[in-house]
């Protein structure tokens, strides 16, 4: 039986293509250590609502990162009411990687 770890990084590199995103293993990993670590403080911060690990790769991670292909690098948005920082989180990664356009 997978770990809720395992099937997140399983879930986010099948699902990244149906929406049009080329993660390479290297980015898929970054985004399994943050599943990991979201998923160490949950119970206690309370950071999303409980959700498998493929509709946290979806809704969380692979939906965020549309808004990618569309920001130019070292953009400067802002963030009005989208929750506890989840939404947030694609635009913090593109500071340190990168993604195809």
């Amino acid at each position: 039986m997978e770990t809720t770890v395992a099937e997140f990084e399983k879930a986010v590199g099948y699902e990244a293509a149906a929406f049009d995103l080329a993660l390479t293993e290297s980015q898929i990993q970054r985004l399994t250590d943050y599943y990991a670590l979201v998923m160490k403080w949950n119970a206690r911060l309370h950071l999303i609502a409980p959700c498998s690990p493929k509709e946290f790769a979806t809704r969380h991670v692979l939906e965020s990162l549309l808004l990618l292909k569309h920001l130019p690098l070292n953009a400067s948005i802002v963030d009005v009411g989208s929750g506890r920082a989840s939404r947030r989180f694609p635009v913090y990664w593109r500071a340190t990687t990168s993604l195809p356009r």
